[in-house]
């Protein structure tokens, strides 16, 4: 999948990170760090580079709500908060409805409505931020650019640009600052002066031509319980350990079979499996045997991996694959280079079993 604009905004709350001079040090990054830092910085992932990836963000922040009034007698600066939305298009990353299209264009529209603004309102943005893509494709969810259009490659989300992103550094150079380093004072920097109203705030948490082949692990275990071996493929299978929901997939698996739970009330396979059909919430759910049969929705070179076992198998490719059954499954990618220029979208592959 290609990223449009992506190398233009590697860089879009990096120059934030840099004022806030918590991050990087520890990965050799003293100094302002440019877009050529970037796409310079190993692969971790592909289409990710070292500093597409935010730092660790185990942490946690919180933020107190009251009254109107309660506030107001409390002293500090009144913030209020005119408008919010949540919204959950998913249960797994595999079954996201599209890559290019988060929940935020959900929430985001909730948001506007309860608080009767629009994205020409907005002053300034605090966004997630795990990867570079999460802020572009945010943005244009939340309407502040269309699809594709280049929005920051003049880097107009940078200090003294004339829209303030991620004006703490973000997830980047620090967790769970989004909120707290929000400047809201008109005594501030230019960036800041126009932002003392909240309602004026948004928060938000080449191709190769040949066909590839998909391989079904039979065994599987969280990987701290050890790796048990190596299979054919030269990837690690861990042992198996399902859920009494995934076995009848698995005891497939073992006949070399690949089955899919299936509602006999609307219809429809869905995955992963559960007792409960997603769509229609019966308990009209049966196996049904797959042709097999899919096409590549996306996929990842992995570089770098910290798991046991999988380190040594590295560069390996994982892969979302589109079933003729119409949902989606990851899974390893074999008898293909990995290599990004032999892989394309929409390649079709067929499954096979690794003993």
């Amino acid at each position: 999948m290609r990223l449009p604009g992506r190398r233009e905004g590697c860089g879009t709350d990096r120059p934030y990170a840099d004022i806030g001079a918590q991050g990087f040090t520890d990965l050799g990054c003293r100094g302002p760090l440019t877009i050529e830092d970037i796409i310079a910085s190993p692969w971790v992932v592909y289409p990710f580079h070292l500093r597409d990836i935010c730092l660790v963000t185990d942490a946690g922040g919180a933020v107190v709500l009251t009254t109107v009034d309660r506030a107001r007698r409390l002293g500090p600066p009144l913030i209020e908060v005119l408008g919010s939305g949540v919204a959950h298009t998913h249960y797994q990353i595999t079954q996201m409805p599209d890559l290019t299209v988060t929940p935020a264009s959900i929430s985001g529209a909730q948001a506007y409505a309860q608080a009767r603004l629009g994205p020409a309102d907005i002053d300034v943005a605090e966004l997630y931020d795990s990867f570079t893509y999460t802020v572009l494709v945010t943005l244009e969810d939340l309407g502040f650019c269309g699809k594709g259009e280049d929005f920051v490659s003049a880097q107009r989300t940078a200090p003294g640009g004339d829209f303030p992103l991620n004006t703490s550094g973000a997830a980047f150079p620090y967790p769970s600052r989004h909120v707290r380093d929000v400047p809201a004072d008109r005594s501030g920097p230019p960036a800041a002066r126009r932002v003392r109203r909240t309602a004026g705030r948004s928060a938000g948490g080449g191709a190769g031509q040949r066909d590839g082949r998909v391989p079904v692990q039979r065994r599987y275990r969280h990987p701290r319980m050890g790796v048990i071996g190596v299979n054919p493929a030269g990837l690690p299978v861990p042992e198996l350990s399902p859920s009494p929901e995934a076995a009848p997939f698995w005891e497939a698996c073992r006949r070399h079979q690949l089955v899919l739970p299936y509602c006999t009330e609307c219809r429809r396979f869905f995955f992963y499996p559960r007792t409960l059909c997603p769509y229609c919430g019966t308990r009209e759910v049966i196996w049904r045997p797959s042709a097999g049969r899919g096409e590549i929705y996306t996929f990842c070179v992995q570089y770098q991996s910290r798991l046991p076992g999988f380190g040594d198998a590295t560069p390996f490719v994982t892969a979302i694959i589109e079933l003729e059954e119409g949902l989606r499954l990851m899974t390893f990618l074999i008898d293909v280079p990995p290599q990004p220029e032999s892989i394309r979208c929409g390649m079709p592959v067929e499954v096979v079993f690794k003993d």
